[in-house]
This record gives C-alpha cells, structure tokens and sequence, in this order.
C-alpha cells in the first residue's frame, strides 16, 4: 500500500514489526481507553469558536470536556501515552508540514486505482422529540435530548455526531457507504439514541415493541425503498415512534445512490 511505502521509505523495519505486534490485555485495554478519550473530548471540545470536532458542530460542552479531560489526563499513562510524551512521535510526523522549507523525504508515489462504486446515502433532515403526556416521561427527564443516530449499512455500523441538548435538530448528518456496482440492494438499519450514561434508545418506529427502523435500499434502476420505511430513492421519508411504547421521536430521511465514476 502506500502507506507501507511511505513508512519504509523512513525505516525498512517498522512496518513488518507492526504487524507482529501482540498487544497485552492490559495494553489492548489502554488503547481502547485512548480511543475513547479521543473520540469523547472531540466531540465534547467546547472553546470559543469550538462547539465539537466529532463530525461537525453541536455537541460541544463545557462541563462534560472539562469533567471528562480531567478524569482520563489524571489517570495513569498508558504505553502509548507515554510513547507521544517520551518519544515525541507526534513531532515526527509534525515536522517541517508547516513554512516555507519543504520536507528532505519526497513523499512517495500513490498508485491510481479505479472507484467503480456506488455510494450509498442515508442523510438526515430532521429529528424531533414527540409531545409526551401527562402521565409520560420525555427522553430526557432531565431536560431536552442529546440526539445521535448509528446507521448500519451492510452491516458496517457509522456514528453521527451528537446534538446536545435539543428536542428538535435539522442534522448535517450524512452517512456513506461505498458498495461494489453489481450489488443490487443495500439492508439499512437506522437508530436513535439519546447520549446519556447508557445510551437511551428513541422509538421511531409505529411497529409496537420496535424501535429502531430497518430498510432495504433497491440499487438497481431509479431506485426504491422498502421495509420499516418505504418510497423511492431521493425523496423524504418519515417516520415516527408510536403509543404505547415510550421516548418517541420522529424522523425524515432520503436515502439514495449514486455512481461515483461513469
């Protein structure tokens, strides 16, 4: 790949002791730990002119960054933590990016190669929290929701940005996937969930029992959608939770495809 080449370009030997590196249990939980913590203080990050890093704005928050940061900055160093601060890795790949003096290394080749694909699309318009009543909770007893979505399409789940604190967003979320041309269909499945402590699942679905909405894009033709939510391909689809289940909300999409390279 062009990676291992560039890498071997700097030192013959680091790509091969990569790949057999083993990691310790300790150590394979420390990086989860670290990825975490990358994830969460991105999407929390909440300085001026920063309301979140995690795919875009909104979820920006002051009290959860500075909470969080704390936490994970005043727990023990893990190996790759201390890799960073000892060895100073991040200069390495750092160095010379920035001024007028251009890096010593050429930058090696990348070989072309042909996306003959289709994306596959599931973008987000809006998302509101239902009216609730008298005797019913809203999603958030607390106060409004902090919606985010898990798309899974073919089976690769993705992550759309949380929107803290809202009970009704217009998202810039946009979900892609990259499929071979001669596939036919893609199966979606599509979830809300309001962030909290565990994650509470929104119903969007009027299926009683059933919360989340699971779909089959058509690839061929003009396109189709079928299943929990059905109509053709680029236009907007709705759906919404309904009684007697709980945290309602409702939901539009437009799900399409498109060629990448004719």
């Amino acid at each position: 790949s062009g990676i291992e080449k560039w890498v071997s370009a700097v030192d013959p030997g680091v790509w091969a002791s990569a790949r057999s590196l083993t990691l310790s249990t300790k150590n394979q939980k420390a990086l989860q730990n670290d990825l975490r913590a990358a994830y969460r203080i991105s999407e929390w990050v909440a300085t001026p002119g920063n309301d979140g890093h995690w795919k875009g704005n909104g979820s920006g928050s002051l009290g959860e960054f500075g909470a969080f940061s704390v936490g994970w900055a005043g727990g023990a160093d893990s190996i790759f933590v201390e890799h960073f601060k000892n060895q100073k890795w991040h200069k390495a790949l750092t160095d010379d990016l920035e001024g007028a003096t251009p890096p010593s290394v050429p930058v090696p080749s990348m070989p072309s190669k042909p996306l003959y694909k289709k994306a596959v699309r599931v973008r987000t318009t809006m998302v509101e929290e239902l009216p609730v009543g008298f005797f019913e909770s809203k999603i958030d007893v607390g106060g409004k929701p902090d919606f985010f979505a898990r798309v899974t399409i073919d089976g690769i789940p993705f992550i759309e940005a949380m929107q803290i604190d809202k009970s009704s967003i217009t998202p810039s979320w946009q979900t892609i996937k990259f499929v071979d041309r001669g596939n036919e269909r893609a199966k979606i499945r599509y979830e809300l969930f309001d962030e909290d402590s565990k994650n509470e699942v929104c119903d969007i679905n009027p299926t009683k029992d059933k919360q989340r909405l699971d779909f089959t894009l058509s690839l061929t033709g003009s396109g189709w959608v079928s299943g929990d939510i059905s109509g053709g391909a680029g236009k907007r689809l709705g759906s919404e939770g309904a009684k007697p289940d709980g945290s309602r909300a409702r939901v539009i999409l437009i799900v399409d495809s498109r060629d990448l390279m004719q």
